[in-house]
């Protein structure tokens, strides 16, 4: 189901990949919880305390020190797959 999403959304990032969280097409980009290693993928929350608990389980002692980055997003369309997501549950 086609969702429109508008607002202000965050990402925390690696200080030093501030400057290439919109980037496209890196070979390095580390795999997430729906891309592999080298995929584009862009994950927004939309708050802070969403953001802390979305990278909770790759958060390590002795990290590099991170940023939370802001956007501010324009209406767009996006498939919302919570509903099949808690059907499949």
């Amino acid at each position: 189901m086609l969702t429109e999403v508008a607002g202000i959304f965050v990402k925390i990032v690696f200080a030093i990949d501030a400057d290439i969280s919109l980037a496209r097409g890196l070979a390095h980009r580390p795999a997430g919880r729906f891309n592999r290693v080298g995929q584009d993928a862009f994950y927004l929350s939309p708050d802070e305390l969403s953001a802390r608990v979305a990278i909770g389980e790759y958060v390590n002692p002795g990290d590099a020190p991170r940023h939370l980055l802001t956007y501010h997003a324009a209406a767009f369309s996006t498939c919302d797959t919570r509903q099949r997501l808690a059907f499949m549950t």
